[in-house]
């Protein structure tokens, strides 16, 4: 059951629409999606799959991706398994794949997620397999730092955008920490970075010029990116 105080920040929210019939509809989707498809989605839409020695909760209409990656390691024909990784960032880290395999030979590795739900998931994994080297953290790496909306679609919930029309009611509108690579690197006191993995759906360009001082002083020793068209 939902306590009361659940609802405050919405009838806030719905005083300040006053008549506005696309940000009702907005607030509407909003309450569906918080209330209604993160319930179902943590009791009936995630499966457990086991991979190496790890147990990974997935979301079961991407299972066929997971299985993919697996298959291939796609990502890991680059890895050098004989080394220690001291610091890797993994940014578009989903459920935490990448994250958690990496987590076996590396002392730090930083696991960002911008969506909400899969951030959700990434902590479940993280804490189900008791990886204490992983640092999650909930934000959208760009080429800027602040805050901004990302747009989820309800029928897609694993994906994520910052360019979605603000009059396009096909979106759920979330407010989300932006930062740079750069800013992270600050943050945590990274002089020295010795892997990042980049999946961001089209996003790559951004990413990349938000690291350019990074990338300057040389504090990136590879990079590992999923293209996409642009």
């Amino acid at each position: 059951m939902i306590k009361s105080s659940t609802y405050i920040p919405y009838f806030a929210k719905l005083r300040s629409i006053k008549g506005d019939i696309k940000s009702f509809k907005l607030f509407l989707l909003d309450i569906l999606y918080n209330n209604t498809f993160t319930k179902n989605l943590f009791k009936n839409d995630l499966i457990k799959i086991k991979v190496n020695n790890f147990e990974l909760f997935y979301h079961r209409k991407y299972i066929s991706n997971i299985i993919a990656m697996i298959g291939k390691y796609e990502y890991f024909n680059f890895i050098e398994k004989h080394r220690v990784y001291h610091n890797v960032v993994d940014i578009g880290a989903y459920a935490g794949l990448f994250s958690i395999l990496m987590s076996n030979f590396s002392k730090n590795v930083f696991a960002i997620e911008a969506n909400p739900i899969n951030y959700k998931i990434l902590t479940m994994n993280i804490s189900k397999n008791k990886l204490h080297n992983i640092i999650p953290i909930n934000a959208y790496i760009s080429d800027h730092n602040g805050f901004s909306y990302i747009y989820i679609k309800p029928h897609e919930p694993l994906s994520v955008t910052l360019n979605a029309s603000l009059t396009d009611t096909h979106f759920i509108r979330r407010k989300v920490e932006v930062k740079t690579l750069d800013k992270l690197a600050e943050e945590f006191n990274l002089t020295k970075i010795d892997l990042v993995k980049i999946d961001v759906d089209g996003e790559e360009v951004s990413v990349i010029n938000g690291s350019k001082k990074l990338l300057i002083k040389g504090v990136i020793n590879e990079m590992i990116i999923e293209v996409h068209k642009l």
